[in-house]
């Protein structure tokens, strides 16, 4: 293939050309050249539609890094709202209601129920229901829950009959209620959104609202660290 030699001269008009591609297209007129294709961007409009792509793509990352932070703060002062209210209860029915209340208006969370899966060490008023017994099907499954697991499955298909029948759920999240590292009571939840409660959710925030309501329960209940780790079933 033969090859031209370029002179110093032309060498420096393509030099120039290198620099700034943008030349040509901008006087082609000027020049009689005709542009090959009109939709060809020249180098620096594909620089900036880049830079373009790339300011855009850092601005959704920030945008989803503060609406996690918007929600997580949200979640934690809901949380702590919930401790100081329960601090304050007397009574198991105060405590539910309170727990009712977090639910619905801080988390917008409808379908839920509240278990207790031991007998109280003092004569307390419980409300109907509110002791799951030990044959029930799924007693031993919640007992034996020490962190929240969620998902789109209930830990045991006769949970569902704890949950509202006006709608069917597709995700669901098991909360352990702990004190003194025992589980003694456990907060089921549903919700129709499958992703709502994703198997692989983050539960530290959700863990913790199990402390604060089993700190509440067992002050009620008569319960103490050592009747706790002692002869609690």
């Amino acid at each position: 293939m033969k090859t031209t030699k370029i002179t110093k001269k032309q060498e420096g008009v393509l030099q120039f050309l290198q620099q700034h591609p943008e030349f040509l297209l901008e006087n082609a007129q000027l020049l009689g050249v005709r542009s090959i294709d009109s939709k060809i961007r020249t180098f620096s409009e594909a620089q900036l539609a880049s830079a373009e792509k790339e300011i855009n793509t850092i601005a959704h990352h920030m945008a989803v890094m503060t609406e996690n932070t918007t929600h997580n703060v949200h979640v934690l002062k809901t949380i702590i709202d919930l401790g100081r209210q329960l601090a304050y209860s007397n009574t198991i029915r105060q405590t539910l209601k309170i727990i009712s209340g977090s639910l619905k208006d801080g988390f917008s969370l409808h379908d839920f129920a509240c278990l207790l899966l031991i007998d109280p060490q003092k004569k307390t008023s419980l409300p109907e229901g509110f002791r799951l017994p030990e044959t029930h099907a799924a007693y031993a499954k919640l007992k034996s829950l020490t962190s929240p697991v969620s998902g789109t499955r209930l830990l045991h298909r006769s949970l569902n009959e704890m949950l509202s029948k006006n709608h069917e759920n597709e995700s669901y999240l098991h909360l352990p209620i702990r004190f003194a590292d025992k589980t003694i009571g456990a907060l089921i939840i549903g919700h129709t959104d499958p992703r709502h409660f994703p198997k692989d959710a983050e539960t530290e925030y959700v863990a913790l609202m199990g402390e604060l309501i089993g700190a509440a329960w067992a002050r009620i209940l008569g319960l103490s660290q050592t009747t706790s780790k002692g002869t609690l079933k």
